[in-house]
């Protein structure tokens, strides 16, 4: 299997070291709830408009300030710019495990340089469980692609000992809908959704089952860049104490209602 190159990734790497974008005093991070669907309830096309999607908690994407270390010019000339708001919703039928998602955006940013291989905008999500010794991540990008990804906590992908199972998660699938033009910077965009579908069989063979929803934790992570920001915005659910994706004792517990 090809290994899976993630260049986005590299760019958000540089802004690891020292980022940290609010202080470690908040109180214990809130619980999400995954909503049981009845069959025919979801409509898997990247549009989480169906009444049943109206019934699900939403939940907000909060800014991720970079700015902290920087010069004061350039720290204003970031936050000048309003955040671009997106929410995440969660689901789950008798197959699947879902995630909604509707993101505000002024320029729809998609790039494939190659196979498995992306740039610009993107959204995931990182499931993991209590004490497990790894998760997994789930990407969408807005021009359809859909990437799964096993890591260690912290973060390194495990590409070495488990060539076989890198990446790997038969059957998810990602889809999006915008609203704008991809890759256009001549006008101004509004937003794009995308749906995820996760199959249950293949989490519970990663020792992820929805009898054990109390253990599951879960992050949303947003990449957001465009011409018309200063620079490339990131938000997260729930809030994090630092730049980084990997902390998973402030992941949200999930709840299956």
């Amino acid at each position: 299997m090809k290994k899976i190159t993630l260049l986005s990734f590299a760019f958000t790497a540089i802004l690891l070291n020292g980022c940290a974008f609010m202080q470690d005093n908040r109180p214990a991070v809130q619980p999400v709830t995954a909503i049981k669907a009845a069959r025919g309830e979801i409509v898997f096309d990247g549009k989480p408009d169906e009444k049943f999607w109206q019934k699900v908690p939403a939940y907000n994407l909060v800014r991720c300030d970079i700015s902290n270390t920087l010069p004061p010019k350039e720290k204003a000339a970031i936050l000048k710019d309003g955040l671009e708001q997106g929410q995440v919703k969660f689901a789950w039928d008798d197959k699947y495990f879902y995630v909604a998602a509707i993101l505000h955006d002024n320029d729809i940013v998609s790039v494939t340089p190659g196979a498995n291989q992306f740039l610009g905008d993107f959204f995931k999500v990182v499931i993991t469980q209590e004490n497990a010794p790894f998760g997994w991540e789930f990407i969408s990008v807005p021009n359809n692609m859909a990437v799964a990804l096993r890591n260690s906590p912290n973060g390194l992908y495990q590409t070495y000992k488990e060539k076989e199972n890198y990446g790997r998660i038969a059957g998810f699938e990602a889809v999006c809908k915008f609203n704008g033009t991809l890759n256009m910077q001549k006008d101004r965009d509004t937003s794009w959704s995308t749906e995820m579908r996760i199959p249950l069989a293949e989490l519970a063979g990663k020792n992820l089952h929805p009898s054990d929803a109390g253990k599951w934790r879960i992050l949303a992570v947003r990449m957001n860049f465009s011409a018309y920001n200063y620079f490339v915005q990131s938000s997260v659910f729930p809030s994090q104490p630092a730049f980084n994706f990997y902390l998973r004792e402030y992941f949200a517990p999930v709840k299956f209602r």
